[in-house]
């Protein structure tokens, strides 16, 4: 008579055990670099669910207190639901990115015209005149100085959206440009600059705008 060969229950768990845990690492690190594309597009919020979820992932056993199965079930299931959101929100579909060097000459697309734009340099300041009132800051004010020439056959009036970003992903709106509701004629060249308040311990700025095809950066190298 043949001996049946009865399976270990033990050790049969230890191995699902093991395969569900290598699954949860594999989500979490995938999670953990999604959160780190999210910040750099400047999806905070997606980013920052991501990052839960991937920080969730790599939690011990002793400090959540659930075996691996379930917990596996909870982070199949998150990370199914914000692909699905990320999917309806067009996470997906990301703008396109365009990298410049200061001074390189590159093209804003609008629905009118189309705008030549080189950024030769930036200035700093602590006190500046604006709208006839003298302002003063803890950090510095940044102009950014360009030449904008209107590529088209008619006048144009620009409504440009922009910001800074720096090395933590911290974005500084902009205290506005100067040639704002202006009109830019067709194979003029136009002086102007861009206006931020930035603090002292912002590094690695990057200028960002956007256009009709993307987004266009540019480091700044302050």
């Amino acid at each position: 008579m043949k001996k049946q060969v009865q399976k270990d229950p033990s050790l049969v768990k230890k191995v699902f055990s093991t395969i569900f845990f290598t699954l949860i690492i594999i989500i979490g690190v995938i999670s953990i670099l999604t959160s780190i594309a999210g910040f750099s597009r400047g999806l905070i919020i997606f980013g920052s669910l991501y990052l839960i979820l991937g920080v969730f992932a790599f939690f011990p056993k002793k400090i959540i207190k659930i075996s691996n199965g379930k917990k596996l079930l909870i982070v199949l299931s998150v990370f199914i639901i914000l692909l699905i959101l990320s999917i309806i929100f067009n996470w997906s579909t990301s703008e396109e990115i365009f990298n410049h060097d200061l001074q390189e000459e590159f093209i804003l697309d609008g629905e009118a015209s189309n705008i030549s734009v080189i950024i030769y340099n930036t200035t700093k300041a602590t006190t500046i005149i604006l709208n006839n009132q003298e302002k003063t800051t803890t950090g510095y004010f940044l102009f950014i100085n360009c030449e904008l020439i209107n590529l088209g056959k008619s006048a144009v009036t620009l409504n440009p959206i922009y910001d800074i970003i720096d090395n933590q992903n911290k974005t500084y709106a902009g205290m506005g440009f100067s040639s704002y509701q202006e009109s830019f004629q067709p194979d003029l060249k136009k002086q102007i600059y861009f206006l931020f308040e930035i603090p002292t311990s912002a590094e690695e700025l990057k200028f960002r705008i956007r256009d009709q095809t993307g987004l266009h950066i540019i480091n700044l190298v302050i």
